[in-house]
């Protein structure tokens, strides 16, 4: 609306417009801007006339509905709606109770990967990947919308390469049935330094046993069956030939049964490398995306320096709740992608680096056995059995600190839920591997001065 000056009267609280000489502003002056630049006022023929509550007669007010109306979903908190914003890509077409990618399908990510491409030389380059899978109502897949949330994000990454890829935060979600589709949200913002060159070439690995393996036996056996060096107060440990890698001669042989307390090793404090990855795990200066993925590269150039060519790209998804490797490629070229969350970096701390490092080195044991030919879904509990095996055997490394006496026993409770997985006939041949697992399992619960559980007797499986 217009007025002039003889339409304002004093009321003793400034200039108000008195009722009676309210008018409407001439439709064609509508889209007609007050000041220089685009109008912000809706066209006329949005506008619809309504009885008017105040004297002089109609007003136009401006649609009840936008012209293009978001969707309602259930919100965050108890009994809330919150709305979702369409998404800026659609991938359709998937078979019913499948997550695998058509080839048009694959074509359609690799146009939208070169969008994002593209977006890195403006003014904002997408940072950050949202991924969102669904599922129609008569599809019944276990995790079914989260596996091709996960096929889309990585085809993506396939087709993007190992340098962009690391500057990416990417998030997948699964949002039940509303559609046999994934969405994808771009978002931009603070950008993240990319990860270290992936040009090294790896190492060659003897195919028939793949270092996922234990240790010699007869050196696990001497272990369980004679105490650590025990420390008492205010003394530091002896070290005899066999912790120095050297056999044992009688005379430095312990003779004693071992103790209630015989679990207790040989201290092993931070060095300055760790504690410098510490610190920058930690550092406020750096976003979350970039410091979760220069924590599991650090690690990896730190403390498995010949198997960092292994891994093609290291990823940030919120909701990890720790590592996860995907498989790519196969054979003995087969290389593999970490996912890191936001657990593993808030845990990478003094009191649990020792279980950060060896978490890393469990996810390269994953990437031995896919070149190994380890690879289907029906092997999983195979795998994840002899990696939990490796971090238990392996030790914490030098300067990492030790990790305490029940997290070693929830390790091998994890072990073990993944044995009870296999067959009558595969589980007999890590039968030498159950019986030593268990014997440290409880040397380790009677050092931890915590009440005694049992070991887990149903299939559990674990990553």
């Amino acid at each position: 609306m217009y007025l002039s000056d003889s339409d304002l009267v004093n009321n003793g609280f400034g200039q108000l417009p008195t009722p009676e000489r309210l008018r409407l502003t001439p439709p064609e002056q509508l889209t007609r801007p007050p000041w220089p630049g685009p109008s912000l006022q809706p066209a006329a023929d949005q506008l619809r006339i309504e009885p008017s509550l105040q004297p002089g007669g109609p007003q136009l007010r401006p649609p009840a509905r936008p012209t293009n109306p978001t969707r309602l979903h259930p919100g965050l908190l108890p009994n809330t709606q919150q709305l979702e914003m369409p998404a800026q890509e659609t991938i359709t077409g998937f078979a019913s109770e499948a997550s695998a990618l058509t080839n048009p399908q694959l074509a359609r990510v690799n146009s939208i990967a070169r969008g994002i491409g593209n977006s890195r030389v403006g003014t904002a380059p997408i940072t950050s990947v949202r991924v969102t899978g669904r599922i129609d109502y008569f599809e019944r897949g276990a995790n079914l919308g989260r596996r091709r949330a996960i096929a889309v994000r990585d085809a993506l990454i396939a087709a993007l390469g190992p340098e962009l890829t690391s500057r990416i935060q990417w998030i997948i979600e699964d949002r039940g049935r509303s559609g046999r589709q994934v969405d994808i949200y771009f978002g931009s913002g603070r950008d993240i330094p990319p990860g270290p060159p992936t040009t090294r070439r790896s190492p060659s690995i003897d195919l028939r046993v793949g270092p996922w393996m234990v240790p010699p036996w007869d050196k696990l056996d001497r272990e369980l069956r004679q105490p650590s060096p025990r420390t008492q107060f205010n003394q530091t440990p002896q070290r005899t030939p066999e912790h120095l890698g050297q056999s044992p001669t009688p005379s430095s042989a312990p003779s004693a049964a071992p103790s209630p307390r015989a679990g207790r090793r040989p201290p092993n404090p931070l060095d300055a490398r760790a504690r410098a990855i510490i610190a920058a795990a930690s550092d406020p200066a750096t976003g979350i995306y970039g410091r979760a993925v220069a924590t599991v590269w650090s690690i990896l150039r730190t403390y498995y320096p010949a198997e960092t060519g292994k891994v093609s790209w290291v990823i940030y998804s919120e909701n990890q709740p720790g590592l996860l490797t995907a498989r790519l490629g196969t054979g003995a070229s087969a290389r593999g992608g970490i996912t890191v969350g936001r657990y593993f970096l808030e845990h990478t701390t003094e009191p649990f680096f020792a279980r950060r490092v060896l978490q890393v080195g469990h996810e390269l044991r994953h990437i031995d056995q896919y070149r190994a030919g380890m690879i289907g879904h029906d092997r999983q509990p195979e795998r994840e059995f002899l990696a939990h095996c490796w971090a238990i055997f392996a030790g914490e490394r030098p300067g990492t600190g030790r990790m305490n006496h029940s997290t070693r026993v929830s390790i091998i409770d994890a072990a073990l839920g993944n044995l009870n997985c296999l067959s009558s006939a595969l589980r007999a041949r890590y039968a030498k591997e159950e019986e030593m697992l268990r014997a440290i399992r409880t040397r380790e619960q009677a050092a931890s001065g915590r009440p005694a559980t049992l070991p887990p007797t149903a299939c559990i499986g674990s990553h």
